[in-house]
């Protein structure tokens, strides 16, 4: 019985884990789509700000400073979910 309890708590813990994902593409034009996907996160908006410093930072390791060209923010409350896309050049 012990061992049963112990599996399905194990299980349970499993099923608690979120997804916080960044990455960054390099488009065939020569910017970059950064996207980001939070379970954390309600707000886009929040989000989207700290995809901005992220690729900034990604600019100055470069040596060189961000341009933005386009940012997207999808927000999806009812499952505590946000998106964000962030299209960018480093000059």
């Amino acid at each position: 019985m012990r061992k049963i309890l112990w599996i399905v708590s194990l299980f349970l813990l499993a099923g608690c884990t979120t997804v916080d994902k960044t990455s960054i593409e390099e488009q065939e034009d020569g910017s970059f789509k950064l996207s980001s996907i939070s379970e954390n996160e309600w707000s886009g908006s929040f989000l989207s700000a700290k995809a901005i410093k992220e690729a900034e930072k990604f600019c100055m390791e470069r040596g060189k400073v961000l341009e933005k060209i386009k940012l997207k923010k999808m927000n999806d409350g009812r499952f505590n979910c946000a998106e964000s896309q962030l299209f960018f050049v480093c000059r």
